[in-house]
């Protein structure tokens, strides 16, 4: 979900004057049908009449997969009969079919994965590409696919009849870290930091003349850290201030520990990362088992932690 940091600029003696308000955004947008995505802003846009509810019966989101055909979970307080009451009396709506699979009903509204641009962000629910998708409404969450065998597989997996990221240890030790470490939003991925001169990473940091070959110089003549399986970022805020979450898990508990001691030096010592880490007041570091976790606190660190999803750092790096 979005999360903001509101930061006021009048002084302690004075109201706070409503224009005058700093917006802080160290998270990202949630899902389309978390109602906190891209038009969560937009009253206009707001699905509450069509779908019974909207951003504020979301507790907690979640989106898997590689878009544009993700998996989408909204966890809150939900009325599947206000629902369905408010698709009947929807006169805008096309209507839907109604698909049952292991017990659990759901609408679906046109082909799978087939958007139609004269639909776009039309009600009930259809998105940006104008793709009514697959919606589920239980009393506690929500599902949204674009084609019908992502629901059967959201569904299965719930009744655990079907393959779920909660079954791969390395993501439950992760998931497990995070809400402990209790940041706004996280993004998981096996997806690591290796440092390969073989490879080529002009896909990740760009083909400018020297940018690759530059970066794996500074990187190689560093301290890489020990190889790990999966990683997972975030950012918060509390009440020491905004921070970035970082959790990596590995194959043992030795190399949770050493990657400890490299992943602390190469925050204190490291030229590379000083820029990057502008303002970062304090680094907390523990290891649990497998798991390194850190907790760089910061306006800095918080605010550009979707850095480590799109290109390779300086901060984990691995051999």
């Amino acid at each position: 979900m979005i999360q903001y940091a509101i930061d006021s600029v009048s002084s302690d003696d004075q109201e706070p004057d409503p224009t005058k308000f700093q917006f802080k955004i160290y998270t990202t947008e949630g899902p389309f049908i978390s109602g906190m995505g891209q038009d969560a802003f937009d009253l206009s846009r707001s699905r509450r009449e069509y779908l019974a509810f909207d951003g504020r019966n979301v507790d907690l989101s979640v989106e898997a997969g590689i878009g544009p055909f993700k998996l989408e979970v909204a966890y809150g307080r939900f009325d599947p009969a206000a629902t369905a009451q408010a698709l009947e009396a929807c006169s805008e709506c096309p209507p839907p079919n109604i698909v049952t699979h292991n017990d659990v009903t759901f609408y679906s509204w046109g082909e799978d994965r087939q958007g139609d641009l004269r639909n776009r962000r039309n009600p009930p629910a259809f998105d940006h590409l104008g793709r009514g998708g697959r919606i589920a409404v239980s009393n506690e969450y929500v599902y949204r696919t674009v084609e019908t065998p992502g629901m059967k597989s959201l569904i299965d997996a719930r009744a655990r009849d079907g393959r779920s990221l909660a079954d791969v240890e390395e993501f439950r030790l992760l998931g497990k870290d995070m809400s402990e470490l209790a940041p706004y939003a996280a993004f998981f991925t096996s997806q690591t930091h290796k440092i390969d001169p073989t490879l080529d990473y002009s896909s990740i940091i760009g083909t400018l003349p020297g940018v690759q070959e530059n970066l794996i110089a500074e990187l190689g003549n560093s301290s890489l850290l020990l190889p790990y399986l999966a990683y997972t970022v975030g950012a918060g805020r509390d009440d020491t201030g905004p921070y970035l979450a970082l959790a990596l898990v590995h194959s043992d508990a030795e190399s949770a520990e050493e990657n400890q001691l490299r992943l602390e030096r190469r925050i204190s010592e490291n030229e590379d990362l000083q820029d990057w880490l502008e303002g970062s007041e304090e680094s907390i570091l523990s290891v649990e088992g497998r798991v390194l976790s850190a907790k760089i606190l910061g306006e800095r660190p918080a605010s550009t932690w979707k850095s480590l999803i799109f290109m390779i750092t300086p901060l984990i790096p691995h051999e």
